[in-house]
């Protein structure tokens, strides 16, 4: 079973997702329910859920708020759900898993659900509980073992010239990768990375703004100022800023 949390301050609302979690995922279970914040940052320590589903516009704070003091180094995955795209953008960068537009299209739901089954640890994809099961595992020494590792934890990847290897950046560590990894299996990975130079590889979620061709991060890696655009990389550059 997967664990989930609504916190929504409108009643019929969390009904209508309550609801349809329990017709459509009968794997998950409804563990509680919060009508603001408070509640809600309450509700969430004393159940630990897998999964919160947080709606944007709540009475007390602003439910991304909650999300970036409350939420985000806690072992769930958050799931923003308001009527609001406008809030979409500012969702992923505060380090929401996905975000969900309301009325919740049962498409774009059961999207949501399968990335939330292949990033769950009760089924069987991760190995031996290590979060990298989403790419980074076959990247890493076969020594080097985390619990708590994902792509997501990845501000860029780095080569090293000294080692002759790609590096992985995160808030706690460089990360020597394989001998063996070349640029194309980075690249593979997908998902937020996007090669600005020969040496760097960065996560998208990460990314303020690049200005004179430096790139600037938010928090943690604000103090980062080594990730310039290379040459030749100008129109993965413009790619990203029409996307951005």
């Amino acid at each position: 079973m997967i664990k989930a949390v609504i916190i929504d301050d409108t009643v019929t609302a969390r009904k209508r997702l309550a609801n349809k979690l329990h017709s459509d995922y009968p794997y998950v279970e409804i563990v509680g329910e919060a009508a603001n914040a408070a509640d809600g940052a309450s509700t969430v320590n004393q159940t630990q859920p897998d999964i919160v589903f947080l709606d944007v516009e709540l009475p007390d704070i602003s439910g991304l708020s909650l999300l970036r003091e409350r939420l985000a180094n806690l072992d769930c995955k958050v799931i923003i759900y308001t009527a609001h795209q406008k809030y979409a953008v500012e969702a992923f960068r505060s380090f929401a898993f996905d975000f969900l537009q309301k009325p919740i299209d049962d498409s774009d739901l059961q999207t949501v659900m399968k990335r939330v089954m292949e990033n769950d640890n009760t089924t069987g994809v991760r190995d031996n509980g290590n979060k990298a099961h989403d790419g980074l595992l076959d990247l890493l020494p076969p020594d080097y073992n985390s619990p708590t590792l994902s792509l997501s934890d990845v501000c860029f990847f780095r080569y090293s010239s000294s080692q002759r290897r790609w590096e992985a950046i995160t808030n706690t560590a460089v990360i020597t990768l394989k001998s063996n990894v070349f640029t194309s299996e980075i690249i593979a990975l997908g998902g937020p990375f996007v090669q600005l130079s020969r040496n760097y590889i960065i996560n998208k979620d990460f990314l303020q703004e690049i200005k004179g061709g430096q790139c600037k991060f938010f928090p943690p890696f604000s103090s980062i100022t080594e990730v310039t655009v290379g040459r030749g990389y100008k129109d993965a550059v413009k790619k990203l800023l029409k996307n951005f």
